[in-house]
């Protein structure tokens, strides 16, 4: 009998580790961590962890907490701390202002880490902590104490409009309009001025189509293109970033959105722009443009944005949907780096780039507090993956350098032991610290 039971747990240990992921091997958790396949597993047992709701659960008295705690944070002084962590030539990130404020901080911090942590296997670690540490400083300022960051469920507003979600609105529980009402979309309802990249008011302007711009526009003025040289989502060249022509269907079907690819005679085509938009660039104007180094990028983005390409014309409720999110999740278990590529490439970036901020610049995002409340979904995505198995909740991937060729990146693999840098305003964590959300110290906390 005995020996029964010794046969079925070595049988059990190999099939789970017939589950790894070929080529996403990594250096070993310490001996004492609990493993399996030789891959940490949570263990839970932070005491009192603070709780995630999704923003319309809130009352209204705690949406009024939470938009009075960022304004906290919008009169704090400037942490003489902060430190810049790419190179500006990488990040595209100017100098430290020392007039600016706690909250300019915050973004500047994102916007310096931003070449290390998108399209790098360290997207979903970095933004765990960074996302847990700006909650805690919001506690500081008088959110309760018991709760966490509150986060969008975009899945709830596919059908509607990603652009009616209770969060929009000008009254004290709403955190401003989706589309700013004054010049350039400057939401009126924010008098004050924000640091980076130069001094501005913060605008904001929903965008139902987010990917059916112009090549110029793209390039030009998106972080992750300009500053970050990596592409946008519909733009990458890794597959898992890109949706399937049969999820985009039915995606569509769910919004009501049927593109048709056959019109009846009289009428107009989606593909007609307005006589005031800007031309889609054509790989000779685009050469004009751009330096030598950018120019392999600026290739590979013209090639891909095309008018008739399905995910350009797209909207960004249709890549939130029910269906997408499914996609999403069909990365098998322990596969972290087919769910990261699609929870980061699907999304995270269509709820970004549609609700376009200050010169579309998605480095300096964290200006507008909606930034939080969508990454902690992101999080929330990845919370749930790793729940879903043991397989999941230490497994790891990717590499550590943006590439526009792969949706992970390049060069040196991550590793449990991969810094997490938060540029001095917080202590930096190594990956294997904010693998588990309840395993005490950096982080306890749970979804609702």
């Amino acid at each position: 009998m005995r020996a029964k039971q010794s046969l079925l747990a070595l049988v059990v240990i190999a099939v789970l580790a017939l589950l790894v992921v070929p080529g996403s091997s990594t250096p070993s958790p310490t001996s004492a961590d609990a493993t399996v396949a030789g891959r940490p597993v949570w263990k839970g047992n932070c005491d009192n962890p603070r709780v995630r709701k999704e923003w319309r659960t809130l009352t209204r008295q705690e949406q009024i907490s939470f938009n009075e705690a960022v304004q906290c944070l919008k009169r704090k002084p400037h942490d003489s701390r902060l430190r810049t962590v790419a190179p500006s030539h990488l990040s595209g990130v100017p100098n430290i202002n020392p007039k600016s404020t706690f909250w300019d901080d915050l973004v500047y911090v994102h916007a310096t880490c931003t070449p290390l942590v998108h399209f790098t296997g360290l997207f979903l670690a970095w933004h765990r902590l960074f996302v847990y540490n700006v909650e805690t400083e919001l506690q500081n300022c008088g959110f309760p104490k018991n709760l966490g960051m509150p986060y969008w469920n975009w899945t709830l507003d596919y059908k509607d409009g990603l652009d009616k979600a209770p969060l929009w609105g000008t009254e004290p529980w709403q955190i401003g309009p989706a589309t700013g009402t004054g010049k350039n979309w400057i939401v009126e309802e924010f008098p004050e001025m924000v640091a980076y990249p130069s001094p501005h008011r913060i605008s904001r302007r929903y965008n139902r189509h987010p990917f059916r711009k112009s090549v110029e526009s793209e390039v030009l003025t998106s972080s992750f293109a300009a500053n970050s040289k990596v592409a946008a989502t519909n733009t990458k060249v890794a597959n898992n970033t890109v949706l399937p022509n049969h999820i985009i269907q039915k995606a569509k079907e769910q919004t009501g959105h049927t593109r048709r690819s056959k019109l009846a005679k009289g009428e107009k085509p989606e593909s007609i722009k307005p006589a005031n938009q800007p031309k889609r660039l054509s790989p000779s104007d685009l050469a004009k443009r751009f330096s030598t180094e950018e120019k392999a990028f600026k290739g590979s983005l013209s090639q891909k944005v095309k008018e008739d390409d399905e995910t350009t014309n797209m909207t960004g409720e249709e890549m939130v949907s029910p269906e997408a999110i499914r996609w999403v999740f069909e990365a098998r278990d322990g596969d972290y780096e087919t769910f990261a590529q699609r929870v980061e490439g699907t999304p995270h970036v269509a709820a970004h780039e549609s609700f376009s901020i200050h010169n579309l610049d998605i480095n300096y995002s964290p200006e507008s507090s909606h930034f939080y409340l969508h990454h902690c979904m992101v999080e929330q995505e990845w919370y749930s993956w790793q729940k879903r198995s043991p397989l999941n909740q230490g497994a790891i991937g990717g590499k550590q350098t943006q590439s526009e060729h792969e949706g992970l990146g390049v060069g040196n693999a991550v590793t449990y032991d991969t810094i997490l840098p938060m540029a001095g305003i917080w202590p930096d964590q190594k990956v294997r610290d904010v693998l588990d959300p309840r395993g005490n110290a950096p982080l306890c906390y749970e979804y609702q």
